[in-house]
């Protein structure tokens, strides 16, 4: 099942929770994704009330917390330490249905002792972008391993690329991997829906962003 995600970017609290009111009363979207990068305040207690807060407001409908590198197309840069303290925070200490997890960013062991203590939180989403050089063969075959660390059960694998997308695709179909592949053009937007792709990310703003589809093309 794919789940269509209206995506919030919004660099106050208040802006936030008027977009995520629109995807709660909109039968189109199942959730909504929340782009923590694109926010003005670095409070963490008023992040983790936040993400809270519009899960509460959607109701039944899912959230995915994200955090977007600068690496890999977001706002902001983290240090890999606070990276971690950050997603492990909000872990914890949050209601949210899925999050984010650059593949880059994620330690292993780090992510894999936190799911051993706390089995029973929310699914992680771990991802990897790539919008600079073509990734060979080999390279894309060592990134499907390192995905593959992941349990299914308790992650969804996410690749988004601009190059290398159709080899990444060969390589795909030739494995069993449960990895959901987002292919894009050069200008990033997404090429084309996948039956394994897992999330449509639908653009809640006038500005385009990556790997984003903007309403009227989901009809």
């Amino acid at each position: 099942m794919t789940l269509n995600l209206g995506v919030i970017t919004a660099d106050d609290e208040k802006s936030a929770i008027k977009i995520a009111k629109k995807i709660a009363n909109n039968s189109a979207f199942d959730g909504a994704e929340f782009r923590i990068d694109f926010l003005l305040t670095q409070n963490l207690n008023k992040i983790i009330d936040l993400i809270n807060e519009l899960k509460s407001g959607l109701g039944r409908k899912k959230l995915l917390v994200t955090w977007r590198t600068l690496e890999e197309g977001g706002e902001k840069s983290l240090e890999d330490i606070d990276y971690f303290n950050l997603i492990k925070l909000i872990y914890l200490n949050t209601n949210a249905d899925y999050l984010d997890i650059e593949l880059k960013k994620a330690k292993f062991y780090l992510i894999r002792d936190l799911l051993i203590e706390h089995p029973d939180k929310m699914r992680l989403v771990i991802s990897f972008h790539n919008f600079n050089k073509p990734l060979v063969k080999k390279e894309i075959e060592d990134l499907f391993e390192a995905m593959e660390l992941f349990d299914a059960d308790k992650a969804v694998k996410k690749i988004a690329m601009v190059e290398g997308a159709s080899l990444a695709q060969k390589v795909l179909e030739e494995r069993s991997d449960d990895i959901a592949l987002i292919p894009m053009g050069v200008d990033g937007k997404p090429v084309r829906r996948h039956v394994r792709q897992y999330f449509n990310f639908i653009n809640m703003n006038k500005k385009e962003n990556l790997g984003q589809w903007k309403y009227d093309e989901l009809k």
